[in-house]
């Protein structure tokens, strides 16, 4: 799909930083160029209109509804859940943790993109194959950020200083790589 996947293999990751630094960007990017390969993109999030064809709204009030229809396995492609600190409370925290730890039997790849991964649901977090890790600043995020890489060593990790910069973990392989995104256009 990108340099943020590979190896064929069906990937979930967490797209981390605060606001205005380019996890959108990155999204756009990815669901284009998954797209362009002829797959299906959905891009749930509480401003789906800066994604287009691909955005369909999701807040507290319908995130139950859409995690059962992903959960009964009605769409197959790259699911992005935008923003997801927003809306994803206790109250949805079993469905995405079912669809997450399950999403490979469902022909899916997933984003997860969070200016707050501590509150993100422990073991959702456990499902992340990936960590794309933008500009933070704020100290109970990049606490848990660390917490969610253990098994990186301390000299490894970097936290970036410009916005459209990220550094790409691996939690499978145990590599890093730094990238940079394109500027949304829309």
């Amino acid at each position: 799909m990108s340099k943020v996947t590979h190896k064929n293999e069906r990937q979930c990751f967490a797209l981390l930083g605060r606001q205005a630094v380019g996890k959108s960007s990155l999204m756009l990017e990815l669901a284009t160029e998954y797209a362009r390969k002829g797959g299906k993109v959905r891009i749930y999030s509480p401003h789906p209109a800066q994604f287009g064809g691909f955005g369909v709204l999701c807040n507290r009030e319908n995130i139950g509804e859409i995690l059962e229809e992903l959960l009964a396995g009605k769409f197959k492609g790259f699911v992005i859940f935008d923003d997801a600190d927003t809306y994803m409370g206790p109250s949805s925290s079993d469905g995405m943790t079912a669809f997450c730890s399950t999403f490979r039997h469902f022909d899916c790849d997933i984003a997860v993109s969070s200016r707050a991964p501590q509150q993100i649901d422990i073991a959702l977090r456990r499902c992340f194959t990936k960590v794309c890790l933008f500009k933070m600043h704020e100290p109970r995020a990049i606490k848990c950020t660390r917490e969610l890489l253990g098994e990186f060593e301390e000299k490894q990790f970097k936290v970036p200083r410009e916005k459209h910069e990220y550094y790409v973990y691996d939690l499978e392989d145990y590599t890093v790589e730094f990238h940079k995104t394109k500027r949304m256009t829309t």
